[in-house]
């Protein structure tokens, strides 16, 4: 993923979360009675910060490094289990890849607020569960940013003849490690999934998600091979990592809602011929 559209990406989900999280909300919890989810908004926001900043500035640094040159290179230098990538090149399969990351970033958040118009959930509900979301993603952009500039991996294009060497001679062609398109895919559905799961588990849009999830990643990962941009093992680190952030973002905002204090209870009971008790223990 270039620099341009990781940047975009990631003030577009710091601007949802600012939005969500009003500077005079800072250091209070924010939640609503009807979710398991609650965001504490001081560390949310340095959170956030955090993320942006590490998505932002790495890809900042892109001019003043140098990057290697087009000339292509021998394949027969990749490890045999990447190999297989080095003879991939197809635009259309890059193009179907950004059509579904753009969509699955875009069409959780659709989901999230079609069901809250749908069982009408409170605005706060839907509210946190969006930021929720747009914190795994953006998390996910962060370490995939730092990751991409730190390691410099060449893409598979430098190993093919059919890559163009325009392509080739560009700051990106030299971040391979790991696939940002696999990262926030894996990101976006899982944190939904988990979030659906719950919130309403066993619902329709529960399994759905949950099987979004499994055809689209792997779909994303596959497609970025093919299309000669990632290694098997980019796409595989990158799937791993959106998928840890899926799950672990959400489940750090988790919550059980306040409820009556747990009690036990021992009322007489006439028997015939006697008499009993009743324990009543509540939770």
């Amino acid at each position: 993923m270039g620099g341009s559209r990781v940047l975009k990406n990631s003030l577009l989900l710091a601007g949802v979360v600012a939005i969500a999280v009003p500077m005079d909300a800072l250091g209070s919890g924010i939640d609503a009675p009807d979710s398991r989810f609650r965001l504490d908004a001081a560390a949310d926001a340095v959170a956030v910060i955090l993320a942006t900043a590490a998505t932002v500035f790495p890809n900042s640094m892109d001019a003043p490094i140098a990057w290697r040159r087009p000339d292509l290179m021998d394949r027969r230098s990749v490890n045999a289990f990447d190999r297989v990538a080095t003879r991939q090149w197809s635009p259309a399969a890059g193009t179907a890849s950004d059509v579904l990351l753009w969509g699955s970033v875009g069409g959780v958040f659709v989901a999230s607020a079609a069901e809250a118009l749908i069982h009408r959930h409170t605005a706060r509900k839907w509210l946190v569960q969006g930021v929720v979301m747009a914190e795994s993603i953006l998390v996910t952009s962060g370490l995939t940013s730092i990751a991409k500039v730190s390691v410099r991996r060449a893409r598979p294009e430098f190993y093919n003849p059919q890559a163009p060497a325009s392509v080739r001679a560009t700051p990106d062609a030299s971040l391979s490690f790991w696939s940002g398109h696999t990262a926030l895919t894996a990101a976006a559905l899982t944190s939904f999934a988990v979030v659906e799961w719950q919130e309403e588990p066993g619902t329709p849009l529960a399994w759905a998600s949950a099987v979004a999830a499994g055809l689209v990643i792997p779909t994303v990962a596959s497609l970025r091979v093919v299309a000669g941009k990632h290694f098997p093992t980019d796409v595989i680190a990158g799937g791993l990592v959106g998928i840890a952030a899926g799950v672990a973002v959400p489940l750090l905002h988790r919550w059980k809602p306040a409820g009556p204090a747990s009690s036990l209870q021992v009322n007489p009971l006439a028997l015939p011929g006697g008499s009993g008790a009743v324990a009543t223990l509540t939770w």
